[in-house]
């Protein structure tokens, strides 16, 4: 019973604790339930055999160095000086406190992190770490005092790269493959403020670029903002090139290579159950922007208008995934604006549209219909409530946008 191997087990402790020290067995070995036989011929065979693990040396941390810890990209961004000094400080606390930890193996941040192990590296021989091709030095860090709110250093960083402009933005890339490999992951809304903020500045391409290298930024298509952010771009390319010329050749050719990233399964959410999942080929606002680009190709092009075979394909799919329940209506002032942002580009386009098809296939006439009945009372709802504010109170850029396109369709 229970009392017996109580019993047996005073036993073993009692046996164990009159051997020296050198033949003393494990813990784990005293705690077991399994009898264990202690006689000279064991201890002697154990002796013989020797230890079945290698020796450990003595802990230094300057063993540490140049050790490349496994699964890591093994590299740290590089950060271009900007104009801003405030800017370029921000970007080496991420580099130094955010982006190099985790880089380490776990015994370096062990060092880092830990008080106890501080003393290690504020010793007259600095400790360092190889990373790639470069030797950085480990300093003492602590979690609540040295390592920025991601959030807020977000918003702080686009600030600052809004401000300083110019090459600034180049070091954009970087700040989020740093991100993406301290394991601080992108929410909806933040790529949607990268995305919108670095647009508005006029670097979509940027944008497009840290999306193309989206296992190394964690920047995707799956985030419906972000793409509508980058049509919106590609029509802004056109409208400020009057809808002809090179200006309509870049924003057809970006939102053509938009399409297809957007087809990629790179750019398509992992769990498209979800309810959160709006797949973005499937959003008449995104399709909508290229029936805007592929009508205005038409209307200057000779040969697009005789067979308008590419603008009909974009038509047929509008048509087909059309709702109107995905118009909405304006709630507030806020809202009112980003409607006349999101389907201003889609009313020029079916405008168009409507004006260079035949009734052959009835598209014209369902396109007409849509228009009338859907889009046009939505944006005059949208643009007068957003006319009640101040412009002081807010960028109006949906209005203004509104605007511009109808004195271009008049």
């Amino acid at each position: 019973g229970k009392s017996s191997i109580r019993r047996r087990h005073r036993q073993v402790f009692n046996m164990a604790s009159l051997l020296p020290a050198s033949k003393r067995f494990c813990s784990s070995c005293l705690s077991s339930r399994t009898p264990i036989p202690i006689s000279r011929s064991f201890t002697s065979s154990a002796r013989r055999k020797g230890p079945s693990h290698p020796s450990i040396p003595p802990y230094n941390p300057h063993t540490l160095t140049n050790f490349r810890p496994p699964n890591k990209t093994g590299q740290l961004p590089t950060f271009h000086p900007t104009s801003s000094p405030a800017l370029d400080e921000l970007l080496s606390t991420f580099r130094s406190n955010i982006f190099l930890p985790a880089q380490l193996s776990s015994a370096q941040r062990n060092l880092v992190f830990r008080k106890k192990n501080h003393p290690l590296l504020t010793g007259e021989e600095p400790a360092t770490a190889s990373i790639g091709s470069e030797v950085v030095q480990m300093v003492p860090l602590n979690h609540l005092r040295d390592e920025p709110n991601t959030d807020a250093s977000i918003r702080r960083v686009l600030d600052l790269m809004g401000e300083a402009g110019g090459d600034a933005w180049q070091n954009l890339p970087g700040f989020l493959t740093g991100l993406k490999s301290a394991k601080r992951k992108l929410k909806g809304y933040q790529m949607e403020k990268i995305a919108r903020r670095a647009c508005l500045a006029k670097r979509e391409g940027l944008v497009k670029q840290c999306c193309m290298r989206v296992k190394e930024t964690g920047l995707g298509l799956w985030e419906l903002g972000v793409v509508r952010e980058l049509m919106w771009a590609a029509s802004r390319r056109a409208q400020e090139g009057n809808w002809e010329g090179d200006g309509l050749k870049r924003g057809l050719e970006f939102a053509e290579g938009l399409w297809l990233m957007l087809q990629d399964p790179l750019h398509q959410y992992q769990k498209p159950k979800e309810k959160r999942f709006v797949d973005p080929l499937r959003r008449p606002e995104i399709v909508g922007v290229m029936v805007q680009l592929h009508a205005a190709r038409t209307a200057v092009l000779e040969e697009e208008r005789k067979k308008p075979d590419t603008l009909k394909k974009y038509v047929k799919i509008l048509l087909a995934i059309w709702n109107k329940e995905n118009l909405g209506s304006p709630k507030d002032w806020i809202d009112a604006n980003e409607k006349l942002m999101m389907w201003t580009p889609v009313w020029h386009g079916m405008k168009t549209a409507g004006q260079l098809l035949d009734d052959d296939t009835g598209m014209r006439k369902e396109l007409g219909k849509k228009l009338v009945k859907d889009v046009e009372p939505l944006l005059l709802k949208a643009r007068k409530l957003v006319l009640t504010r101040p412009p002081q109170e807010g960028t109006r850029r949906g209005a203004k946008l509104y605007d511009a396109l109808s004195n271009v369709s008049q």
